[in-house]
């Protein structure tokens, strides 16, 4: 009984944390109301006063679905999660139900048969898949169908969502001229499949029908297609070549993200747009054919450029192309235009460039040196993520748009020069670059994002800019070289884990005004030696010394008042401990494996006394 209830509150939370994808009609009440449980199922009562089944806690492997829990007539199964080592074979589906718009099974990964009461009005197998009659729908077809080859009815106007999903063992499917849409993730993980020729009648075809579909190498698009949706072709791995059809006018992002075995793509004529880089990922991608006539698009040395914009949209990343000069009039490096070229070692930019798009070189792990001229005003985020080739950068003073996690992870960045006028750095900007040693600070930055020096490893010193506002959570956390910082007298917050793992950092001036010390802030900073807080300090967040090994001397603001839980656990040097008259609250494990004669002083009578008590804590009185 015991694990059925787990199961049960498993299934519950599972549907919050997906929220509850499957309630697509209007037919729910809010979602903290839904869910009850009856039996072996769990499931929501919806606003006509019917029940849907929103998962399954039993124990059979051959599951019926019941007409009524409760009293309550069942009429929809959303979602049905199986219990942990649970291999159900089977289904069936009761008269009652009439509603499967999505297929409700993709977590049974072992089932082989559905079946529907003969008497049902809406729902029906053909063949072994389950089908909406109303819809024309192919609903759901069992992951561990016997079949190899899967022939889909004459009739059938949608593939619906999911329908697919997980059938490993599928070769071939045969689609029918009737066919209109396919649905979002329709085959996916089909990874037996090895062709698709999709009927001219098919003018829908939804978001990542075939990711997974690892084993097929070739597919036939619908002559009536408008638009290559996102990530509509994404997870193609064995796809060698794609000829996009005539009709088609857009090219939507991550279209064929992650094809790597693509080579080739032939692109129509009427194509009008392409929306980024919609080959993110295709690391084997060496030539994308125009049509002779096209004006929109061009070929420039190998890069495809787009000419209503002026945008660089993509290099192919197979190309092997090692140094580029982009063309004199382009205005814009577009998104993720040579990202995973890895192979590129130099970029000329032209002085008509004014904006760098988000992640435009992102793990262009070749790329050595690059100079951006001062036409550029705009950087967005990402621009350089995984640069791991690249030594030194100097952003200039034009930039005044700057985006986050823009150096992240070039590992082998040494210096970098940050524009003059910059207000605010964004997250994250610096973070894993472990050769940094080298950054110029804007004077005139007084906001700064999370991780901004994370795990920058070799970084020992760095200026903090007069007027800076804080200290942002981790901002220098694995920064295991830094021995020393100043901040400026602006500063009045620090944020969660900024020095943690600091390990040789020796010393550090709070400035006035600060209030506290949050959690985190100088743990494994194995290096300090003192502390000297403000006055305006009130608390010390949890864990904020921890496993300062050679903190020996501690000086409290006379103002402090909370010391939080194992806030100088593990400071094994620390021996003497004058404690502030005004300390109300000591936390748990505050001075746990501290020096083994750590003295804790306190005035007599005073709330520091109280505080000791209740935390059970030896002490003794100051003697002045």
């Amino acid at each position: 009984m015991q694990m059925k209830r787990v199961m049960i509150i498993t299934l519950i939370l599972s549907l919050a944390l997906c929220g509850f994808a499957y309630a697509h009609t209007d037919n729910y009440y809010e979602r903290e109301h839904i869910t009850s449980e009856s039996g072996e199922f769990v499931y929501c009562l919806r606003n006509d006063k019917k029940a849907a089944i929103v998962g399954y806690a039993g124990s059979e492997t051959e599951i019926v679905i019941p007409e009524e829990l409760d009293g309550i007539q069942v009429v929809e199964v959303c979602y049905m999660q199986r219990p942990w080592k649970l291999e159900p074979t089977s289904v069936t589906i009761p008269k009652s139900v009439k509603t499967l718009l999505n297929n409700p099974f993709i977590d049974l990964g072992s089932l082989k048969e559905i079946r529907v009461a003969e008497d049902n009005p809406e729902l029906e197998i053909r063949d072994g898949a389950l089908f909406s009659k109303a819809d024309h729908c192919l609903v759901c077809c069992p992951p561990c169908l016997s079949a190899k080859e899967f022939t889909v009815p004459e009739g059938t106007e949608i593939i619906g969502r999911n329908a697919f999903w997980g059938c490993d063992g599928l070769v071939s499917v045969s689609l029918p001229e009737s066919l209109k849409k396919i649905g979002d993730n329709a085959f996916r993980k089909c990874s037996g499949l090895k062709g698709l020729d999709i009927p001219d009648s098919v003018t829908d075809i939804g978001f990542s029908p075939f990711d997974g579909c690892v084993g097929m190498e070739s597919i036939r698009l619908p002559a009536g297609l408008e638009k290559i949706g996102n990530h509509m072709l994404a997870g193609l791995e064995g796809l060698r070549s794609v000829t996009v059809p005539e009709n088609v006018k857009m090219i939507d992002y991550r279209a064929f993200e992650n094809c790597k075995s693509l080579k080739t793509v032939t692109l129509p004529a009427g194509l009008e747009e392409i929306d980024a880089n919609p080959f993110l990922g295709c690391s084997s991608l060496e030539e994308i054919i125009l049509p002779p006539d096209m004006t929109n698009l061009e070929f420039v040395d190998g890069v495809l450029i787009d000419r209503n914009t002026q945008t660089v949209a993509c290099c192919p990343c197979g190309a092997g192309i090692k140094s580029y000069s982009i063309p004199e009039g382009v205005r814009e490096i577009g998104h993720d235009a040579f990202s995973g070229c890895a192979s590129l070692k130099s970029v000329n930019i032209p002085g008509t460039v004014e904006r760098i798009s988000g992640y435009a070189f992102e793990d262009c792990t070749g790329l050595q040196e690059i100079v951006i001229p001062d036409s550029v005003t705009e950087m967005s985020y990402g621009v350089f993520y995984g640069c791991t080739g690249l030594q030194e950068i100097v952003i200039p003073d034009s930039v005044t748009s700057f985006g986050s996690s823009m150096f992240n992870k070039c590992t082998s960045l040494k210096r970098a020069v940050l524009p003059k006028g910059l207000h605010k750095l964004e997250e994250r900007i610096f973070e894993g670059c472990s050769s940094l040693q080298e950054v110029t600070l804007p004077e005139t930055v007084y906001d700064m994002g999370i991780y901004m020096f994370g795990n920058c490893a070799k970084l020992k010193e760095i200026i903090l800019p007069e007027g800076l506002r804080q200290i942002p959570d981790n901002c220098f956390y694995g920064c295991a070289a830094l021995t020393g910082i100043v901040m400026p007298d602006t500063v009045t917050k620090i944020g969660d884990g900024a020095f943690t793992d600091c390990a040789k950092l020796k010393e550090i001036i709070l400035p006035e005004g600060l209030r506290q010390i949050p959690d985190n802030c100088f743990y494994g900073c194995t290096a300090l030696t003192g502390i000297v807080m403000p006055d305006t300090v009130t608390t010390i967040g949890e864990r904020a010394f921890t496993d300062c090994a050679k903190l020996k001397k501690v000086t409290f603001s006379s103002g402090l008042t909370e010391i939080g839980i194992c806030a100088f656990m593990g400071c094994k040097a620390l021996q003497k401990v004058d404690l502030p008259d005004n300390l109300a609250q000591i936390g748990n494990g505050a001075f746990t494996d501290c020096h083994k004669s750590l003295v804790l002083a306190v005035k007599k009578n005073s709330a520091a006394e109280e505080a000791c008590i209740n935390a059970y804590y030896k002490y003794r009185y100051k003697t002045r």
